[in-house]
Order: structure tokens, then sequence, then C-alpha cells
């Protein structure tokens, strides 16, 4: 009987940790898309008037930004999703953690 107590403590308190985590991925992905939102207009304004290419390298970087913080959002909502239904495995399907990687890897060959 102890045994069975103590696995749902262990389920409960995975739950609310991966409710937690879907939480944090949450609000950093809206900080990323509020702070990117604020930025990009003016990058966008920036290269109307001098004519630069919109494929320069400042618009790539903050849309792979915003490609990264969507991604996160999705990671994000795909762990609150998996926290309600008390999942304990594939918590998050592989696309939103693909483009994740694949975003920060691309960010970083920007550096």
């Amino acid at each position: 009987m102890e045994y069975t107590d103590s696995t749902q403590k262990a389920s409960s308190l995975f739950s609310g940790m991966t409710f937690i985590t879907g939480i944090i991925c949450i609000g950093i992905s809206a900080i990323g898309i509020f702070w990117l939102s604020k930025i990009i207009p003016g990058i966008y304004h920036t290269l109307a008037e001098n004519g630069f290419s919109f494929m320069s390298n400042s618009i790539l970087f903050h849309i792979i930004w915003v490609v990264f913080f969507l991604s996160l959002l999705l990671t994000g909502i795909k762990l609150l999703i998996s926290a309600l239904n008390k999942r304990t495995k594939d918590l998050v399907p592989g696309m939103p953690l693909y483009f994740l990687g694949a975003s920060l890897v691309i960010i970083g060959l920007f550096y």
C-alpha cells in the first residue's frame, strides 16, 4: 500500500514540476516575443530608409529569434498539456524541440 502511495506522490510531484516548467517556458517566450515586437518594426523602418536588402543578417537573425521563441511557446504549451494529463513519457513531441534546437544552432552561427 505504501508503494502505491509513494508512486502517486512522485507522479503528482513530477506533474507539478512539468507544469511549472511549462509556465516558465511560456513566460520566457512571451517576454522574448514582446521584446522582438518592439525591435523588429524599427529594423524594417531602418531597412526601408537606407535601402538595405531584406536578406540582411540583422533581419534573418531576428526572424530566427522569433522561430526560437515560438518554438519555446509551443514547448511550454505541450508541457502544460502533459502535466494536466499526468503524462510521464513523451511530454513534448519532437517538432517544437527540433525547431528550438535548430534555431539555437543557427543563432550560434551568427555570433
